[in-house]
């Protein structure tokens, strides 16, 4: 199988370690991925201009990054976000990259757990593991980011196939370890 790993993380030491440890799980479970490093990358801000729905569907016209991630969530089994937590969100580079997958949705609506949703151009959507940090243990900051992340695979109708680990900065490499398997084994 094949993983997209997503990484909003800023340029620090204290997040690396969360990366390898997933590198190396993914790796013992048999996993090939991809990392983006987002930092590193010209992601432009969706520009709402509606082309990747009717003049050039599936693809943005915005000329960025975007491309090459959006050509590798189509080819994944798994979305794996990689994020610090803010006030319960994602990190602004992470939330510039959901804000621009609508190529990967086409112009039609699909009534999904009675709402109302784009349908998906590709089937099926990979699965979605969110791994967020956060500095010191906040019950809503953490129960936030859950819900964000349960609402954006709603968002992205994929079932129930997602899965969210928090990790705080309490946690040692092998409670970080412990929070990143149990949340690989709740995605497949």
């Amino acid at each position: 199988m094949k993983a997209l790993v997503l990484n909003a993380f800023p340029a620090s030491e204290k997040h690396s370690e969360a990366e390898s440890i997933l590198k190396s799980l993914l790796i013992k479970k048999g996993w090939q991925y991809d990392i983006y490093t987002l930092r590193d990358m010209e992601i432009k801000p969706c520009a709402s201009c509606g082309n990747c729905a009717v003049r050039t569907p599936g693809q943005c016209s915005r000329g960025d990054g975007m491309k090459d991630i959006l050509a590798g969530w189509v080819r994944s089994g798994l979305v794996i976000f990689l994020t610090p937590i803010s006030f319960g969100g994602y990190h602004s580079e992470l939330k510039k990259v959901i804000d621009r997958i609508l190529p990967l949705k086409n112009a039609y609506f699909t009534v999904y757990r009675g709402e109302l949703h784009h349908e998906n151009r590709y089937k099926p959507m990979p699965s979605l593991l969110a791994i967020g940090t956060l500095g010191e243990e906040n019950g809503e900051e953490r129960e936030d980011f859950r819900y964000l992340t349960e609402r954006n695979a709603v968002n992205m109708l994929i079932e129930d196939r997602y899965a969210v680990a928090v990790i705080t900065e309490n946690d040692g490499p092998a409670d970080m370890e412990d929070h990143i398997a149990k949340a690989l084994e709740e995605v497949g």
